[in-house]
């Protein structure tokens, strides 16, 4: 379930604020105040934007496995960091959750990268 992510006046914590929360006070899980919610809240900008970063993640995801056996398609996992790194900071800059899937995506892209990387260095020096 995707919520926005508000900032607690107080001391800073993220507050996520589900639709229920509409035109009420959220308390802060860091430091137990109440955070108002407005009434106005647009939703259905974020649930366009969700379906969004779920697409992405899927697209990203997949390309990544492509480029896991072939070893050849170095750029591909750079290329998946970048895309879900762009997501990730418009989910933040919107103040949207970021999916989690999409921040261990990333981490699965630079972990691939860095072994498609090892993997060419040693391919490299036996030919030498």
């Amino acid at each position: 379930m995707s919520g926005l992510g508000r900032r607690c006046e107080s001391c800073g914590a993220e507050v996520i604020v589900r639709r229920r929360h509409k035109g009420k006070d959220v308390p802060c899980p860091g430091c137990g105040k109440s955070c108002e919610v407005p009434k106005n809240v647009d939703f259905l900008v974020l649930d366009a934007a969700t379906e969004v970063d779920r697409w992405n993640l899927e697209n990203c995801a997949g390309f990544l496995a492509l480029s896991l056996p072939l070893c050849c398609l170095f750029p591909v996992p750079a290329g998946v960091w970048w895309w879900c790194s762009a997501a990730i900071r418009r989910a933040r800059e919107e103040d949207r959750v970021v999916l989690p899937a999409l921040l261990r995506l990333r981490r699965a892209a630079i972990a691939m990268l860095v072994f498609e990387l090892a993997f060419w260095v040693l391919m490299v020096e036996t030919r030498l």
